[in-house]
């Protein structure tokens, strides 16, 4: 506990988890297209400050906020991100899976007709759109 008189010095950094995640697809399309398809990628998350939005901001460069009235914000940098050396790579991995650890929870996104085909026949009850 901090004490009277004691000097309280506040850090932060930038959130750069959306980098992390496009640097994991990136790496991973290097690797995966040495092979035939299907491509499917899956994230096992661990990282507290980082989740499945990371993911989605990656592919779309916007961060999802609020309702059908206010939904989305766009940042110049997601968007260079989502635009940038992942642009034509994120749409050829037909699916990914994100596995929150701590929640155990799963997630897909399937930018393919494959990765749909994958998801519902592998995933039937909770590979919902």
């Amino acid at each position: 506990m901090p004490q009277p008189g004691d000097e309280i010095q506040w850090a932060s950094r930038d959130d750069n988890s959306v980098r992390r995640v496009a640097s994991k697809i990136h790496e991973a399309w290097t690797q995966l297209r040495l092979y035939s398809g299907p491509h499917v990628l899956i994230f096992l998350n661990h990282d507290p400050l980082v989740d499945v939005w990371d993911l989605q901001e990656a592919f779309t460069g916007q961060q999802v906020y609020g309702n059908q009235n206010f939904s989305y914000v766009n940042t110049a940098w997601k968007k260079k991100i989502a635009e940038g050396k992942i642009k034509h790579e994120k749409d050829k991995i037909d699916l990914y899976i994100w596995i929150e650890r701590r929640e155990e929870k799963m997630w897909f996104r399937y930018p393919t007709h494959v990765g749909h085909d994958l998801a519902h026949t592998y995933f039937p009850s909770i590979a919902e759109p």
